[in-house]
């Protein structure tokens, strides 16, 4: 992340609350905890109970060091400074999300019958809206954003394709969100979107590469 120590505080406290949440459950979980779902939202995989209860915590530590990690090791750390306040709410937004991925494979793994999908589905919307966010705001560097040959070749491709990008990916989001009403079409409400923001964006910054070196 940034030097900013209150959006790092806000992370560890998630993190807190997700390793928490496992050793307050512990007792009570089966020994056999779901893990994986497919995409009908319906549970395929299964993982010792141990395993379950603190493997998405780790992760969530793991993707804090890499947030930390990135700004410094950017070689135009200039430019990830300038987009750095949108860099740190998807930080946050990030370590949330799993964290709500955690609470919610608790709930079922103690025997709640919820629809997956109904839940996970809305979440990804809100990950892809807030990648919309950051992406919009942006600035040209090698590690974050999107990264095609003609937008990495050109500053002006590079803000105008994430200026498209930040939008399409927001909208996305958005259409994730009606998985709350149409459960069993979770799964292509994430992928048709998503695949048509992503291709859309790289033939875009194509396109403007083009156009302006002609």
């Amino acid at each position: 992340m940034s030097h900013n120590k209150n959006h790092l505080i806000i992370i560890l406290i998630i993190i807190l609350f997700s390793f928490l949440a496992s050793f307050y459950y512990y007792q009570t979980l089966p020994e056999q905890i779901p893990i994986h779902f497919n995409a009908n939202g319906e549970i395929d995989r299964y993982t010792t109970k141990n395993t379950g209860l603190f493997f998405i915590p780790l992760i969530e530590i793991f993707l804090t060091i890499l947030f930390i990690l990135i700004p410094l090791i950017e070689p135009k750390k200039t430019n990830v400074k300038k987009f750095i306040k949108q860099y740190n709410l998807f930080a946050i937004v990030m370590i949330g999300f799993f964290a709500y991925l955690h609470f919610l494979i608790l709930l079922i793994a103690q025997g709640n019958l919820i629809d997956f999908n109904q839940f996970f589905v809305p979440a990804i919307g809100i990950v892809f809206y807030f990648i919309g966010i950051m992406i919009k705001h942006a600035k040209q560097n090698y590690l974050i954003g999107i990264r095609t040959p003609w937008t990495l070749a050109n500053e002006e491709v590079w803000n105008k394709t994430h200026l498209i990008g930040g939008n399409l990916f927001k909208i996305s989001g958005i259409i994730c969100l009606f998985a709350i009403f149409f459960p069993s079409s979770g799964f292509w409400l994430i992928l048709i979107p998503i695949s048509i923001s992503s291709i859309t964006s790289i033939v875009y910054s194509y396109y403007i590469y083009l156009k302006i070196i002609k």
